[in-house]
């Protein structure tokens, strides 16, 4: 199970993400920013080793979908069009 918390901080957003089985169940902090037209939202940490950005983008057909990318080491993955889900 993966846990994702998003928080403002100092204006700031922060995402806070915690992976069980993984990183002794400690939760790793990125720091986030967006673009002025707040169509991106890049969140970083690059004290960790996979992932060190994670890069939201909303998709050009809605602003209910998102674009998703992933990197860090010089691994990458993306995901195209993900629906947003609220709980």
């Amino acid at each position: 199970m993966n846990i994702w918390i998003l928080k403002i901080e100092n204006g700031r957003p922060i995402l806070i993400a915690t992976v069980l089985g993984q990183n002794n169940g400690e939760a790793i902090e990125f720091q986030g920013s967006m673009t002025k037209d707040n169509s991106q939202i890049q969140f970083e940490n690059f004290d960790h080793d996979f992932p060190q950005q994670i890069t939201y983008t909303y998709s050009k057909d809605s602003l209910e979908r998102l674009n998703v990318r992933i990197y860090g080491k010089g691994k990458e993955s993306f995901f195209e069009n993900e629906s947003l889900k609220f709980s």
